[in-house]
């Protein structure tokens, strides 16, 4: 389960100080795919950010799987991350150096999974994202779609209790999109994975087994 207790998260700005969470509380069971929505600057980022240990809050406390995030020491948080959490971003981010198969293994590699295992999983998320045939390929050989499938086939492959995605469609159409989206939800739920996504499109909020709606930094419904 993920527990979020009164998380607060402010930033300094040339304007002053601004509040990108205000008292925000939520509890999600374990396996659920959730959809946090809301318009630009609603705070749907942060508050990611702040659950997936990439920025700390000044206030409150997430608890994923009975740990404190915060709570934890650099190392011990940098440990936590790379053994339970998988992230997708926007773009992607593949690794440039690394063609498609290693760019998969790479959380593998981290986690100290054998080669024979290591070289299972890859090949069958290759197939299950539909890009068998190329393992050797590199990231700049592929299309926007491609990359992110790969994206999320490297966020999913060390098979993560958590799986965070930010906005993973906001540079692709809405077919693409949307089969993305589903890719992502099955192979989370195909692994019991807790998926938290952030979108701003109805059709995705409504693929999802539940919806966190953010106004200014507020949780405002679900």
């Amino acid at each position: 389960m993920i527990k979020i207790e009164n998380l607060t998260k402010e930033f300094r700005s040339g304007r002053g100080q601004v509040r990108a969470l205000s008292g925000i509380s939520l509890e999600l069971p374990q396996g659920v795919t959730a959809a946090i929505y809301g318009k630009s600057g609603s705070g749907k980022t942060t508050l990611l950010n702040c659950i997936g240990g990439l920025e700390r809050p000044e206030a409150g406390k997430v608890v994923c799987f009975g740990n404190d995030i915060h709570s934890l020491t650099s190392r011990d948080l940098s440990l936590f991350q790379r053994k339970h959490m998988g992230f997708v971003f926007q773009q992607g981010n593949l690794l440039s150096y690394l063609n498609v198969f290693e760019n998969i293994a790479f959380p593998l590699v981290l986690n100290n999974a054998s080669k024979q295992d290591k070289e299972n999983r890859v090949k069958e998320l290759l197939e299950k994202i539909g890009l068998k045939g190329a393992g050797k390929a590199m990231p700049q050989e592929l299309s926007g779609g491609e990359m992110q499938r790969v994206a999320v086939a490297r966020a999913i492959a060390h098979c993560p209790k958590l799986l965070i995605a930010d906005e993973p469609t906001a540079s692709l159409d809405t077919a693409t999109g949307t089969s993305l989206v589903e890719l992502l939800f099955d192979l989370g739920r195909e692994g019991k994975s807790t998926v938290l996504l952030s979108t701003h499109d109805e059709d995705i909020i409504r693929l999802a087994d539940t919806g966190v709606h953010i106004k200014d930094g507020r949780l405002v419904g679900r």
